[in-house]
């Protein structure tokens, strides 16, 4: 294992390596590269998906330290947050999200939260910057509810931006599993794509194949902010904190980050005609389901780049499945729309 990240408190809650699939007939129905899928929908805890490798050194940390809860904010559809439920409670402990947006049908994400009886409190629509999930009227909102947990005599953990090397060292160790399982199938070099929203994955799996010297270039879907210029900025950044954090020895510049931002549609939320079109190319050739918010749009991307040219039979391509297959079942309406 890299030698800085060995040092740091660590929980296993998920089974790790996961899958390097080969997606042999999804790659024949392209007409195009060679594609392998990183299953971390697979991982084990719950629906599995990528934050599980986060949680596994923030949580680790936090548990270490004598906390019982954890106090987080996210949308009310966040994979963030399930994933972030199932493994407080593997470890015996509690968690209270604050979720902007108004409350959904009980189902999909909203569904799994219920059923892993969670402290969930809606705040409804904020403007900005009060919906910022970092900024200064979140962070209060967040600690007035970490005080009255003290009171109830819980012993609250609030998360903040300052927390994200932690979080972003389960993609460090991310990259190098996946470059030893590139090395295991003679694969000299690979394309990652990977569906990007607030850009930890991307900069953990960055930092981590430029400190290995991986031959893997990382290429993000912006499925979150539709500005591929923010989001390289965020990605550069995290690489630089985590720099910091860990002393890798590794930078990034926004201009040499790859990210496309042509495939948000709408909204972060909302499904679009060709990630549906992407999930049930996936589910015909391969019997794998994405999901309409994040890997679905990815494999749109993907699929484009394939389609124009930019990607041909010469190369390889992994695609990290994030899992969040639970919005299938929240955006059914969108499915039924697109039906053939």
């Amino acid at each position: 294992m890299i030698s800085p990240v060995a040092k740091l408190p660590y929980v296993e809650l998920g089974r790790y390596p996961t899958p390097l699939m080969d997606a042999a007939r999804l790659s024949k129905a392209l007409y195009g590269p060679r594609i392998l899928m990183k299953r971390e929908d697979l991982c084990g805890l719950a629906l599995g998906g990528n934050k599980i490798r986060k949680f596994q050194f923030l949580l680790a940390d936090i548990k270490q330290r004598g906390f019982d809860t954890v106090v987080a904010n996210a949308g009310p559809r966040s994979n963030h947050c399930v994933q972030l439920a199932a493994a407080v409670r593997r470890l015996g402990m509690q968690a209270t999200f604050l979720l902007v947006g108004e409350r959904h049908e009980v189902q999909g994400n909203p569904l799994l939260q219920n059923i892993f009886g969670l402290d969930v409190r809606y705040l409804g629509s904020l403007p900005p910057p009060e919906s910022d999930p970092f900024g200064p009227a979140m962070v209060r909102r967040m600690n007035e509810v970490a005080d009255e947990l003290r009171e109830k005599g819980r012993k609250p953990f609030v998360t903040s931006h300052h927390h994200m090397p932690l979080l972003i060292t389960g993609w460090v160790r991310g990259a190098e599993e996946i470059h030893q399982q590139l090395q295991s199938c003679n694969v000299a070099s690979a394309h990652l794509f990977l569906a990007d929203a607030s850009g930890g994955t991307h900069a953990g799996l960055l930092a981590g194949t430029k400190h290995l010297n991986a031959p893997l270039k990382i290429i993000g879907i912006d499925v979150l902010r539709g500005n591929k210029a923010e989001m390289k900025a965020a990605v550069a950044g995290l690489v630089r904190e985590q720099d910091e954090f860990l002393n890798l020895g590794v930078s990034a510049t926004p201009d040499e980050i790859v990210v496309y931002d042509d495939y948000i549609g709408t909204g972060h939320h909302q499904a679009t005609k060709d990630g549906i079109a992407a999930i049930r190319l996936v589910a015909e050739t391969e019997g794998i389901v994405l999901d309409p918010i994040h890997t679905g749009k990815a494999m749109a991307g993907l699929i484009t780049l394939i389609k124009t040219g930019q990607l041909t039979s010469r190369d390889t391509v992994v695609f990290l499945h994030t899992g969040g297959i639970a919005n299938v079942f929240a955006l059914h309406d969108e499915f039924a729309q697109e039906s053939r």
